[in-house]
């Protein structure tokens, strides 16, 4: 680990540091009947993706850090037929 330093110093003098963001939101609305291509009474509830990151590059080397957040909504009593929530 005390080397490591000494390795990425001559990427530090060859490149300028750039930094990239990343942003994501992604919304769906799903029907779920609870078995797969089955008619009947379906289950309707939003869906969504979150991700907020970015990437930091130096060179040949680059680091990527994203966090997520994914969240179902609808009714308690309805949601994916589980009536223990």
């Amino acid at each position: 680990m005390t080397l490591l330093p000494a390795l990425l110093l001559p990427l530090a003098t060859a490149a300028e540091p750039t930094f990239t963001p990343e942003l994501q939101y992604r919304p769906r609305y799903e029907l779920d009947t609870g078995r797969d291509f089955a008619p009947g009474d379906a289950v309707s509830f939003v869906t969504h993706r979150a991700r907020l990151g970015g990437t930091t590059a130096l060179g040949d080397l680059a680091i990527r850090v994203v966090l997520q957040d994914v969240r179902a909504w609808g009714e308690e009593l309805n949601t994916r037929r589980d009536f223990s929530g």
